[in-house]
């Protein structure tokens, strides 16, 4: 059985760093199998970099990887990087194209000197309103970003594609609906 790592990102830090939520999955015309993982916080130095970047990447960002077979294990070759996200939640692929939302969440459980940070202090100290972003699978072009169209943060929050629209929902209890280009 394998056991070792794939990838990895700069430092786990429980409230801000490492891969958060779950990863995505596409397989593209030619059958090679993508991975798509929110990663928050910068890229490990120590790890192969990735062929194709948008941009720097301070606060995290959706990474692709093919999925390939060496010496009969699986790996994961870096392909592309997205545009820098304020934690990435996690994301989805409909017809080629990768949908994640960046969170606008503040996610530190504790202040500096050690004090939980109560539910209403964190709320205040939310850092920016959700953006849904849409990248093309292959390269990681933006293709799409709602800018300040959704006025709140998300929490963890997921995505569904359906009939020709994205939704998701944000903290204050607002559910919107992208529709996609041509529907």
């Amino acid at each position: 059985m394998y056991r070792s790592p794939l990838y990895t990102n700069a430092g786990a830090d429980i409230a801000g760093k490492g891969f958060w939520g779950a990863f995505g999955t596409w397989e593209d015309g030619k059958g090679t199998r993508w991975l798509y993982a929110p990663a928050w916080g910068p890229v490990n130095p120590a790890v192969p970099g990735f062929p194709v970047t948008n941009g720097p990447i301070p606060d995290g960002s959706i990474m692709a990887f093919k999925v390939e077979e060496k010496d009969g294990q699986p790996t994961l070759t870096p392909a592309w990087s997205s545009r820098d996200m304020a934690l990435p939640e996690p994301p989805v692929i409909a017809n080629g194209v990768v949908f994640s939302i960046s969170s606008g969440e503040f996610t530190r459980q504790f202040s500096e000197s050690g004090q939980l940070y109560t539910a209403e202090q964190r709320i205040a100290k939310a850092i920016g309103n959700a953006t849904l972003y849409a990248f093309d699978a292959l390269t990681g072009k933006e293709l799409f970003s709602s800018g300040k169209a959704m006025t709140s943060f998300t929490h963890f929050g997921g995505l569904a594609v359906s009939d020709g629209r994205v939704y998701c929902t944000t903290f204050d209890g607002t559910l919107y609906a992208f529709g996609l280009k041509g529907e």
